[in-house]
């Protein structure tokens, strides 16, 4: 006999209650909207930090599964790698000169180039692991100048009594102003002198008029001439039976770069029966 069970999977909820209120608020809110306080993120991360401590160092080192550790990254820069990142893991560890780096990448180093950059990026980090712990490099400290003795000062020389102010000069009385000369007249303006009349202008001599133009004769249309046979020059892989000039039928022209063309059909060698394809040539070429 088989029994058969079903189970209803929990859909995961869009609602919580607010940590300091209690009121109902949706999962994404940063902050209540009824009583205005920040509502805490991120809490199993950091309940899952909180469970890394020195007790769980210790325990993975007495243990000796580091390497798990290790393989828990590599996989988790694969992933970053598999969804388009370029991930690169540094990680430093003390050494009796300082610290020691290493990286974890997982895109391949081919190039010598890439190798060199590689190693230029563990040495830097190298370099600020050991400047935060052990801090910048004491500088020497100059030693003081010996100060200079002061000098004596100098007692000050006796003020000298200010000297009387001489009693002021009375004001000379002012000169009385001259009086002003009386304007003189203008003088009468001339009349103007009368403006002459115009000349009457002549009238103007009748133009004769023009003669008539004679009617021009009719052009007699010019009577067609018989279009001549193209006879173009000789052609590389021509016979040596026509002396370089050969019969043909131009099919239709065209202008190409400036220079004018013909597609021509080639005409049989009457003597010994070569044939030739259609082809285009310049309008130079035809006689």
């Amino acid at each position: 006999m088989f029994a058969c069970v079903c189970l209803k999977a929990k859909m995961p909820t869009t609602t919580r209650g607010c940590s300091v209120c209690g009121q109902t608020i949706f999962v994404g809110k940063k902050s209540c909207q009824f009583c205005g306080a920040l509502q805490p993120r991120k809490v199993a991360l950091n309940k899952a930090k909180s469970k890394v401590t020195k007790e769980w160092a210790e325990k993975m080192k007495r243990g000796r599964n580091t390497h798990r550790l290790f393989n828990s990254a590599e996989l988790l820069l694969h992933k970053f790698k598999a969804m388009g990142f370029y991930p690169m893991l540094l990680l430093g560890k003390p050494h009796a000169n300082g610290f020691m780096a290493e990286v974890l990448c997982p895109q391949e180093m081919v190039f010598q180039e890439e190798k060199v950059a590689l190693d230029t990026i563990k040495c830097l980090y190298a370099g600020l692991l050991k400047y935060q712990a052990c801090g910048p490099a004491p500088q020497p400290q100059q030693p003081e100048e010996p100060q200079q003795p002061e000098e004596p000062q100098q007692p000050e020389e006796p003020q000298q009594p200010e000297e009387p102010q001489q009693p002021q000069q009375p004001e000379e009385p002012q000169q009385p102003e001259e009086p002003q000369q009386p304007q003189l007249p203008e003088e009468p303006q001339q009349p103007e002198e009368p403006q002459q009349p115009e000349e009457p202008q002549l009238p103007e001599e009748p133009q004769l008029a023009e003669e008539p133009q004679l009617a021009e004769e009719p052009q007699q249309p010019e009577e067609p001439q018989p279009p001549e046979e193209p006879q173009p020059k000789k052609r590389k892989n021509d016979c040596n039976h026509n002396n370089g000039l050969y019969k043909c039928d131009i099919v239709t022209e065209r202008t190409k770069r400036g220079r004018k063309e013909y597609y021509v059909n080639w005409h049989p060698c009457h003597s010994c029966g070569k044939k030739w394809r259609k082809s285009w040539i310049q309008a130079e070429a035809v006689q």
